[in-house]
């Protein structure tokens, strides 16, 4: 199987799900502390596979991914 690769020809480790997500929560920290919003959410119909993110909006970077184990199984069987 080969690897997908971006347009640099680097592998690219990126996963697409298709699936609807909802925001239920949404915090901008101030930007004297951070370039950062924190969103919490779910899979459109299950609130039990929710997930939490951080994302620095200047730079589009996303850390502290978080998911229930619901969220896991699901993303698995997909």
């Amino acid at each position: 199987m080969k690897e997908p690769k971006n347009e640099n020809n680097d592998v690219n480790n990126e996963v697409v799900y298709s699936s609807d997500v909802e925001i239920t929560k949404a915090k901008i920290l101030p930007e004297h502390i951070a370039y950062e919003v924190g969103l919490q959410g779910n899979v459109v119909g299950d609130k039990k596979q929710s997930f939490n993110i951080t994302v620095n909006y200047k730079t589009n970077e996303a850390s502290n991914f978080g998911m229930s184990p619901e969220l896991v199984v699901f993303l698995e069987v997909s």
